[in-house]
């Protein structure tokens, strides 16, 4: 990951630095980073000024070398730096930087802000759902059950995805089972979504070596007398990178979005999670 991508070791190397907050070095080698050199003859006062609008967090220091010429005249040097007011200050600065610059989840793989998770998955006991280059068919087992966790990484290899998914009970049981048929052609986008007030209760796909992707369908379920609430989409996973969705208790899966990338073989996916409420719930939160 860290010889794919400079800029996210340098991310990581700047939070250590953070850490070190005496670490002299790391001052110096700051400073020299962020400094540029103008030449101003003849030569003129230089004075020291802070910059009003980050004066809490950086200052500007102008820093002068006079040069005595042979015909008398002097040069004056002004090297321009923007300093931390400590070790600390200048490694939350340069981070702040580079973690709202980029995107929320690009092929470098820096933290995203994502929606708070509360989850208790376990995925190293449960098994696998497929294997690389086949098919995936998952329903969950019981009747009274819909989707609430998925797990899946990716093999450079077979330039391919295994699945894990968990399943929790319903607060009541289900009605007649949904079957979306497939949602996307080879390396087109996923852009899925139950029914209204339905939570999906499998996933299937079928896999070729030809585009090195695969095409999905899922069905879902009506759990009737409630309905959708508090629903999110989660973070897309970095391309060649691990997917983990964990459980939430009262969230069902009812969406899936996704894009392929044919550079990786690979899909970036992204799941639609809602809460379920009675409208007699509803009504409560909304006048409360």
């Amino acid at each position: 990951m860290i010889t794919k991508c400079p800029t996210f070791a340098l991310y990581v190397c700047l939070r250590v630095a953070a850490a070190l907050a005496n670490a002299t070095a790391f001052i110096q080698v700051y400073r020299n980073a962020w400094c540029w050199k103008s030449t101003v003859q003849p030569a003129r006062k230089v004075v020291s000024s802070r910059n009003a609008f980050c004066s809490t967090l950086v200052r500007w220091q102008y820093v002068a070398e006079a040069q005595q010429k042979d015909d008398d005249s002097v040069t004056v040097t002004l090297t321009r730096c923007i300093m931390g007011r400590n070790t600390t200050t200048a490694a939350l600065v340069a981070c702040a930087i580079l973690v709202f610059y980029f995107p929320w989840q690009g092929d470098c793989g820096l933290p995203a802000r994502r929606h708070e998770v509360v989850g208790d998955t376990s995925w190293s006991a449960m098994p696998w759902l497929n294997s690389f280059d086949e098919g995936l068919a998952f329903n969950c087992h019981g009747d009274n059950q819909a989707i609430t966790g998925l797990y899946s990484e990716h093999d450079d290899y077979y330039e391919d995805r295994r699945f894990k998914i968990e399943c929790r009970d319903l607060p009541r049981s289900p009605g007649q089972t949904w079957d979306s048929g497939y949602q996307n052609l080879y390396e087109h986008p996923v852009n899925f979504r139950c029914p209204s007030n339905y939570v999906m209760t499998g996933m299937q796909s079928h896999h070729t070596s030809d585009y090195e992707d695969r095409q999905w369908s899922f069905t879902c379920k009506p759990v009737f007398g409630y309905r959708w609430y508090d629903c999110y989409w989660t973070p897309y996973n970095a391309l060649d990178g691990v997917s983990n969705v964990q459980t939430r208790v009262g969230y069902f899966f009812t969406g899936v979005r996704s894009h392929h990338y044919s550079w990786y073989l690979d899909r970036i996916s992204s799941y639609r999670l809602c809460k379920l409420l009675t409208s007699s719930e509803l009504t409560d939160l909304i006048q409360g």
